[in-house]
């Protein structure tokens, strides 16, 4: 009996809409004091976590401590040993600031697997946007760094080799930590921009008691 009072009070609740000024998006059951997300939000809840974030954050982490080991093992090299007048890589300063860049996209991406909330969404949406830039700005300077380089007679020479080897080992960790964040962005921005708004239902107080007038009492009146 209970059921159905609960289930007959359900199908007859109000749907009552209201814009936050955030865009947040939650849906409450006022009368059951729960709180249910929209089936868009679930979906691409789900998404976000079959992109795996937690595993692709800890290979982030793992690009960022590569790169700034090799940067800092190719910031011993005197650029006027290889025929030109600076290393770029190192007068610029990338391996240091990309891969702290690489380090706290992977902790936020770890951090938003193992507890989904909307801030941390939102964090490592615009940390992993930052380094998919970061990282596309380093291949092309790695790059540029190479075609300088290119041809040059001192690259025969094993150390030169071997500096021309960590420069290729920097581009390629610097291509995929831009294809891991740009993958982590979509995916985020995803579940970040799923829904803008709150639906809050409110039941319709049919079982509230009503409110009887009194009786009029009259008084017998003799003539």
């Amino acid at each position: 009996m209970q059921s159905h009072a609960g289930t007959l009070q359900a199908e007859t609740a109000q749907d009552d809409t209201t814009n936050l000024p955030e865009n947040e998006s939650i849906t409450q059951l006022r009368h059951l004091g729960t709180w249910v997300l929209p089936s868009q939000w679930q979906k691409s809840l789900l998404l976000f976590l079959k992109g795996q974030p937690q595993v692709l954050g800890a290979a982030q982490i793992l690009i960022g401590l590569l790169t700034l080991c090799l940067g800092v093992t190719i910031s011993p090299f005197s650029p006027y040993d290889y025929g030109h007048r600076c290393c770029m890589i190192t007068n610029t300063g990338y391996h240091v600031w990309g891969s702290f860049s690489f380090l706290v996209s992977g902790a936020l991406s770890v951090a938003a697997g193992r507890k989904v909330t909307k801030c941390l969404i939102q964090g490592s949406l615009g940390m992993n946007t930052v380094s998919a830039i970061v990282a596309g700005f380093g291949t092309s300077l790695i790059i540029l760094e190479e075609l300088v380089m290119y041809g040059n007679r001192i690259w025969r020479s094993s150390r030169g080799s071997l500096f021309i080897g960590m420069l290729t080992g920097m581009l390629f960790l610097s291509l995929a930590e831009g294809c891991i964040a740009l993958f982590l962005s979509i995916f985020a921005c995803r579940v970040a921009c799923s829904v803008n708004k709150v639906v809050v239902f409110l039941p319709n107080n049919n079982n509230s008691p009503s409110v009887v007038s009194p009786e009029h009492v009259y008084d017998e009146v003799a003539f």
